[in-house]
């Protein structure tokens, strides 16, 4: 028995004005039971769930779920677990997921918005960790797909090439603000999940080398001016430095 309100039945026009607005105003659902299939029939729920489209707005579809073969539930237990599956929906505790992929978002959205408050310097930078990193890797998945789990994994993959920890947090940190973003414009209706993304031990990405004093020797011998000079002052100024410290340390 078909038990969806009339005007969910001819597709009610999706609201505009923000979907936390549009939430409020959604009716209790019931949903509808059916069965489905005549070889192995199943019995399978029907409800209306909101979604954020691309521009922002909130719009409705048929949502389904099966539930579990007729030969093994009663209508009775059938409907008990759609009642299960649709409390947290009646609760008011189900966000409007987004048919937006993180790329276009970017692009239609954070770029054309966020960058022209930036320093130049900041959206070069931006620009190029988008462009060379986050879009390749996560670009195509929707922005409701994504959890900390895979901004997390993303990340270690970046450290794991070799960038150094500053790079790694710079991405961590460009991944949050597009999140955030993305709520704070009701794109996205979730926690932000960079908020949840740890970083790898801090450490150096290249061995520091020092010179021998043979080396030195070596080095002297073969620069030319004024190389050589400029060469000689500064083994000059960390000797003098090193002899400072090392005073500075006894007194």
């Amino acid at each position: 028995m078909d038990i969806l309100p009339i005007p969910e039945k001819q597709r009610e026009p999706s609201q505009s004005g923000g979907w936390q607005k549009d939430m409020a105003r959604r009716r209790y659902q019931n949903g509808c039971i059916r069965k489905r299939g005549k070889r192995n029939p199943v019995w399978e729920l029907l409800w209306w769930e909101d979604f954020i489209k691309e521009d922002g707005s909130v719009g409705r579809r048929l949502a389904s779920k099966t539930l579990g073969a007729v030969r093994d539930l009663t209508r009775r237990q059938a409907k008990k677990l759609a009642e299960e599956h649709l409390r947290p929906l009646n609760l008011g505790r189900v966000m409007p997921l987004s048919t937006v992929t993180l790329g276009d978002f970017v692009k239609q959205q954070f770029v054309p918005n966020v960058f022209p408050v930036l320093k130049l310097s900041t959206q070069d930078r931006y620009r190029r960790t988008l462009d060379n990193h986050i879009l390749p890797a996560l670009g195509a998945r929707r922005l409701c797909d994504m959890g900390t789990l895979d901004l997390q994994r993303f990340i270690l993959q970046k450290a794991d090439t070799g960038l150094s920890w500053a790079c790694v947090d710079h991405y961590r940190h460009l991944l949050s603000k597009i999140f955030s973003t993305a709520k704070k414009w009701s794109y996205y209706s979730g926690e932000n999940p960079a908020a949840g993304v740890e970083l790898p031990e801090k450490k150096s990405v290249r061995e520091k080398h020092v010179l021998t004093p043979e080396q030195i020797s070596q080095l002297l011998s073969v620069l030319g001016e004024p190389v050589r000079t400029m060469f000689l002052l500064a083994i000059l100024q960390v000797c003098a430095w090193e002899k400072f410290s090392a005073y500075a340390g006894r007194t």
